[in-house]
């Protein structure tokens, strides 16, 4: 679903380049995004009501940075002549792989979020949006009891939505030199 929602924001990157009322096609996109995050953290999960799992701070920097079955330890071992991994290292490679998913789940919200919404020009906005967003979708799990209520996401979340962000306004500069540059040959052609 993340390379899903990835392409889309690529398709409507070039899509709008080549149309002149792009912003039907980009409100699709945000909202296909939206409905894919929302299978993704929400609607995919099934309720255990049976279990608490509570709030943890930094469950997944406490696997990931463990000294013995943390992923630099887990990295050497797979490099050695005579490799084993427990279960607490494998355990350290998925808490690893849900930080970076967790970023990148993020990244195409601060890469659409400017595009559709004129008013967010600052990376602070959008990162405050999904910070926002984050942190209603960590509560409703929470209060609908689909998984552990990590505060931490709320902190990848936020990094992939300014990262998505630095992407569209590096697009924006790179559109502006390309029809700058434009407009000069033109000039120079006259």
């Amino acid at each position: 679903m993340i390379l899903i929602s990835t392409l889309l924001a690529a398709m409507g990157a070039a899509a709008a380049k080549r149309f002149r009322d792009r912003r039907p096609l980009l409100v699709l996109m945000f909202c296909v995004y939206g409905a894919a995050v929302l299978y993704l953290t929400l609607l995919s999960r099934t309720a255990n009501p049976g279990k608490q799992h509570g709030i943890v701070f930094f469950r997944a920097a406490q696997w990931i940075f463990n000294i013995h079955y943390g992923v630099w330890e887990t990295v050497k071992i797979l490099l050695g002549p005579d490799w084993r991994l427990s279960r607490r290292h494998v355990l350290a490679l998925m808490e690893l792989r849900d930080v970076i998913l967790n970023i990148l789940l993020f990244v195409p919200m601060g890469y659409m979020l400017p595009a559709v919404f004129q008013k967010i020009c600052r990376w602070w906005r959008a990162a405050l949006i999904a910070l926002g967003v984050s942190a209603l979708i960590e509560a409703l799990q929470g209060v609908l009891n689909l998984g552990w209520v990590e505060p931490d996401d709320l902190m990848h979340n936020t990094v992939g939505a300014a990262a998505g962000f630095a992407v569209w306004t590096r697009m924006l500069k790179r559109e502006a030199l390309r029809r700058k540059t434009g407009a000069e040959e033109i000039q120079a052609d006259i």
